[in-house]
């Protein structure tokens, strides 16, 4: 399944309630570790079909950034039913730990 960059918070919510498992890669420009991470999420993201994978620009998105808590790029939220969980990704993150991540998120239904 394609990333979805998402540039607004009506985008956001409908993308939370059409879909069961939405895992948010908050980014930001010129962010060393965001474009590192960049080709991993892509990888990932091809891996789990039934996730739903977003971006989100936190500069062009401050106020929904803000309204969970994002104050760092890259920042990975992870929901369930369009809720939040509390198991969230920051700075400098690999392969091995976004996929545990995930597979957490799809086991715990």
């Amino acid at each position: 399944m394609p990333i979805t960059n998402i540039t607004n918070q009506q985008d956001f919510e409908q993308t939370l309630q059409n879909n069961k498992l939405v895992v948010a890669d908050f980014y930001s420009t010129d962010c060393p570790p965001c474009a590192n991470l960049a080709p991993i999420y892509e990888a990932v993201a091809e891996k789990y079909s039934d996730v739903k994978f977003i971006k989100i620009m936190r500069q062009e998105n401050r106020e929904l950034a803000q309204s969970y808590f994002v104050m760092s790029s890259p920042s990975i939220l992870f929901f369930r039913g369009g809720q939040l969980l509390d198991n969230r990704l920051s700075g400098t993150i690999n392969q091995n730990e976004l996929e545990a991540a995930i597979q957490a998120l799809r086991n715990n239904k």
